[in-house]
């Protein structure tokens, strides 16, 4: 804020600086906003860019989001009831990471099932049994990966002296479980119903039989892009704590 201070015929002027803990929590406040904005932005560009490249088609590339979506209302349906109860405290912050951890997880679990369901419709050309079989296959990974998140944020409603971390112990779980059954039912039966359409998976060619990836070879030029790469990312970490 300036103020102009008139002393005869002559002007300045002079800057007012604000300080204490109602503007420090202001700051505080709009910088989390900011921050909450930015990071629902990135969960949602970044696993969608992802997925484009993992699993090849435009609309399939879709049918995780659709997955994810649902999993959000239901998780957030049931947050707020419980909320509105009393049984659960949640916070801003744990809004947030109920949202991306569904978008993580999600397209984790997901995508897994679906390039399951690719790899065995090329060999028995039925969706239904395609879609029953890659469930099958995927489920003991998805189900120790989402039996450990759940544990792991669950602890963390123990800390009755921090509100911030208990209501993420209070809240992600929810989200986890919602979309652990999302994914596992929902996911196949679209599968089972649409999997099976060539149109559904353009540009990508369904039911053609392919040797999966396998890695690549090391050669100079990709081992000094790959120590680049971890540079930069590491110096980026160490900007964002600082």
């Amino acid at each position: 804020t300036r103020f102009i201070l008139v002393t005869g015929v002559q002007t300045c002027a002079l800057p007012i600086y604000v300080t204490g803990d109602d503007v420090l929590g202001y700051e505080a406040i709009n910088g989390s906003k900011r921050d909450l904005a930015n990071i629902q932005t990135l969960s949602m560009i970044i696993p969608f860019i992802v997925a484009l490249i993992l699993i090849g088609g435009v609309l399939i590339t879709g049918l995780p989001f659709i997955g994810i979506a649902l999993s959000v209302i239901l998780s957030t349906g049931m947050v707020y009831i419980l909320a509105r109860t009393g049984l659960i405290s949640v916070t801003s912050w744990s809004r947030t990471l109920l949202i991306t951890t569904a978008f993580g997880l999600g397209m984790d679990y997901t995508s897994y099932i679906i390039l399951s369901f690719r790899e065995i419709y090329a060999e028995k050309k039925d969706s239904v049994e395609a879609a029953y079989d890659a469930v099958k296959y995927a489920l003991p990974a998805i189900m120790a990966s989402s039996s450990t998140d759940i544990i792991g944020f669950a602890v963390m409603s123990l800390a009755w002296e921090f509100p911030l971390i208990a209501s993420l112990g209070h809240t992600v779980p929810i989200a986890i479980i919602v979309v652990l059954l999302v994914s596992l039912t929902f996911t196949p039966a679209l599968l089972s119903l649409l999997g099976g359409k060539k149109w559904f998976w353009w540009p990508y060619k369904i039911g053609v039989e392919k040797t999966g990836w396998r890695g690549f070879a090391i050669n100079r030029i990709r081992a000094f892009m790959l120590i680049i790469l971890s540079l930069l990312l590491l110096g980026y970490g160490v900007y964002g704590f600082t």
